[in-house]
């Protein structure tokens, strides 16, 4: 799953920046801007892949792997860049691929080889990526404002909260090559969602609730949680979770100016201390210590693991792109980020990149 961030009004007037976003493989990421969007390349340095200045302000922009294929979302400032309208556009060609309407806004996108995903407030529509003059299959999704959908291989999550329960924190997961409910919907918080994610795999689910103090890992199809961790004792917004590729980590950003990284490699029982036993292992992992970045300010922001493990790659929305090396992060040296790029739109005009 991919970790994207809106960028609040306030912030997207001082950046020039409305949204932000990491492609799956973590080797690109895209901001959304006022008048149009940019896609960067992350690895060996960071430097721009392609941008687009055509006047036309972009609402989101999302990328298909390490492909040359976007699909963008306008803003709704003018027909040309409806919220209504997603343009499927390859970067290297300049040329439009494709064109999808609907009748509401679409708020996120979601890309696979098989089919493209689009998310509105109370619909997902899953469109087969061979047949697009064919209808879609159509999911109802009552009341997801912030089109939260997470995608791994042939499935996808989503919340689903059910109407006469009063736990409101469940999703729901989705076998879209089979057309079919895939498992039972998982429920691990009180509060409605607020961040979801699936692992590569499709074999664990990350959730977390609109209170933001727990983060909860589920295996599926099963549906049992593997894994519950603390991310602080007072509420937050939590605005992504991301595994890394090979799923032995998670990371969390949220409002506060701290990142978390948990893992989840379970200990050797032969490693475990006496009293440990007495612990449910589920219950342990709230404990247990764990690698932060800690940033420079105060911003809200998103964040993912690099393909080899050894970077930790950020976007704030005060519009800075921070790169930490994950050694120095576990052993708690975790101020000081080895790289750090402006990336509001104001200097988009310097291709220089500032090393620390």
């Amino acid at each position: 799953s991919l970790p994207r961030m809106e960028f609040c009004e306030e912030k997207s007037r001082e950046t020039g920046i409305n949204f932000a976003s990491f492609n799956q493989s973590t080797t690109r990421f895209t901001l959304a801007t006022k008048s149009g969007y940019v896609v960067y390349s992350i690895s060996p340095r960071i430097e721009k892949f392609y941008e687009d200045k055509g006047g036309c302000g972009r609402s989101v922009v999302e990328m298909f792997q390490d492909s040359v294929l976007i699909g963008l979302i306008g803003t709704g400032e003018d027909y040309s860049g409806s919220q209504r309208k997603v343009v499927l556009f390859n970067m290297e060609s300049e040329d439009i691929i494709c064109t999808f309407s609907f009748p509401t806004a679409v708020i996120s996108l979601k890309f696979s080889e098989e089919r493209l995903v689009f998310v509105m407030e109370n619909e997902i529509h899953i469109q087969d990526s061979e047949r697009l003059s064919e209808k879609p299959v159509v999911l109802e999704t009552p009341n997801n404002s912030n089109g939260l959908c997470a995608q791994a291989r042939h499935l996808i999550a989503y919340p689903c909260p059910h109407p006469d329960k009063a736990e409101k924190g469940t999703v729901a997961i989705y076998d879209c090559k089979n057309q079919t409910t895939y498992c039972r919907s998982v429920t691990g918080h009180a509060e409605p969602i607020a961040a979801l994610a699936l692992n590569s795999r499709g074999d664990l689910l990350a959730t977390v609730s609109t209170r933001g103090t727990t983060i909860r890992v589920f295996k599926i199809p099963e549906g049992t949680e593997e894994f519950s961790f603390r991310r602080g004792a007072y509420p937050a917004e939590v605005t992504s979770l991301s595994f890394n590729q090979d799923s032995t980590m998670l990371c969390v950003c949220s409002e506060k100016p701290t990142i978390h990284i948990f893992s989840l490699v379970k200990p050797d029982p032969k490693n475990e201390s006496y009293f440990a036993g007495y612990i449910p292992s589920v219950m342990s992992n709230i404990w247990a210590d764990h690698p932060r970045i800690r940033l420079p300010d105060a911003s809200k922001s998103i964040a993912t693991i690099s393909a080899n493990n050894r970077e930790v790659y950020v976007v704030t929305q005060d519009g800075y792109f921070y790169v930490y090396d994950l050694d120095l992060v576990r052993s708690g040296n975790c101020d000081t980020p080895s790289s750090k790029e402006s990336i509001k739109i104001s200097e988009f005009l310097s291709d220089s990149v500032s090393y620390l």
